[in-house]
């Protein structure tokens, strides 16, 4: 009993060791206005901070090279969302600031195939119909159609925000 003891306390305390959590998803894009037109217009986001980063320490952080500055966007998730499982992630979004945009795709639903090293990005509403017709209504590349999930117990669909990023979009179903 004594040796069980003793694992349990080294297991709480090597469990105590390490706290943290996903604080944001950060997002690098091509054209913050138009991210913004999805993430705050199509799924309700709010913006809580918009500035420009000049600071060198922090360029290197972010791992942008050749530029001297970059905006960054910190947005809000709906507040009816917050007490939702799953629903209430900040999200950040930074577009490098440099006299050559980085080009608009040619083609928008290119990037339609999930690839290794690849973040998708999940994000549960209410109102799903509305969101779909949202998305549908601003040319958005769908790449799942909006169906039942695989268990049944939400119905889902797939898009590429502007950015190439692929979102699920989720709702539950009541019983």
């Amino acid at each position: 009993m004594r040796n069980v003891f003793l694992i349990f306390l080294l297991f709480a305390h090597a469990a105590d060791e390490v706290r943290g959590g996903l604080r944001t998803a950060a997002l690098v894009v091509r054209d913050m206005d138009e991210s913004l037109a999805f993430y705050r217009d199509i799924l309700g986001y709010s913006m809580r901070v918009d500035r420009v980063v000049t600071n060198p320490v922090s360029i290197e952080t972010v791992g942008f090279a050749d530029v001297t500055a970059f905006r960054i966007v910190y947005l809000s998730p709906n507040a009816a969302m917050t007490n939702h499982p799953f629903a209430a992630s900040e999200l950040s979004m930074s577009q490098p600031l440099s006299r050559t945009p980085a080009p608009k795709p040619a083609e928008p639903c290119a990037a339609r195939t999930t690839r290794i090293g690849q973040v998708i990005l999940s994000q549960q509403v209410e109102g799903l119909d509305t969101v779909a017709a949202k998305i549908a209504a601003g040319g958005y590349c769908v790449v799942s159609k909006l169906q039942l999930s695989g268990t049944g117990q939400s119905r889902t669909m797939a898009v590429l925000d502007p950015n190439g990023i692929r979102v699920e979009i989720f709702e539950y179903v009541t019983p």
